[in-house]
């Protein structure tokens, strides 16, 4: 996928705009090449307030969220857990997106391979011709009216179990970021 970079731009401004007015935009998703570590890892004071009231999911909570047994439907893109239960007509069992219920499916978002295997590949596989794919994935969840925000995935490619970004993300966020330019 080729874009202008007006394109990106918009897109940029549009997910910045939708994140800062939505509790679940306590973490841009993207960091500037020029900002240091500790801005790109979120550790301001404000931020860090913010994220103590943030959830924390396990994997294993994730997964256990298909929508089966009447259970919530739970996703994650780019380590944001959404609840998707809206939206069981496209992510129940055996629907068209049924294979990204319970799982990060950041690769499978932008490759079109929906299989455990592809949902546990890393971001760094990513080509940077994939990732405005996965910042639209983002901006989809992030401002749907629909789908909540449940809170970050405790995942070696995202976030610590203290809720704090790995290196991989702030990694993949500082690739964004320079793509966006």
């Amino acid at each position: 996928m080729k874009y202008p970079i007006w394109y990106l731009f918009l897109l940029l401004i549009a997910i910045l705009a939708a994140r800062t007015s939505s509790e679940s935009t306590q973490d841009s998703g993207t960091c500037n090449s020029s900002t240091n570590e500790k801005e790109c890892r979120n550790e301001n004071t404000s931020i860090d307030s913010a994220r103590k009231d943030i959830r924390l999911v396990t994997g294993e909570e994730l997964e256990s969220k298909t929508g089966e047994d009447d259970s919530e439907i739970w996703l994650s893109v780019l380590g944001e857990v959404y609840d998707v239960t809206a939206g069981k007509s496209f992510y129940g069992k055996g629907m068209s997106y049924g294979r990204l219920a319970a799982t990060d499916c950041t690769v499978c978002y932008v490759s079109g391979i929906f299989s455990v295997e592809e949902a546990a590949k890393h971001t760094d596989e990513l080509s940077d011709t994939m990732l405005p794919g996965v910042l639209e994935w983002v901006s989809f969840y992030g401002t749907h009216k629909s789908y909540k925000f449940v809170g970050y995935l405790v995942d070696p490619r995202f976030y610590d179990d203290k809720g704090e970004p790995t290196a991989n993300l702030v990694a993949i966020r500082k690739r964004i970021s320079s793509i966006q330019k």
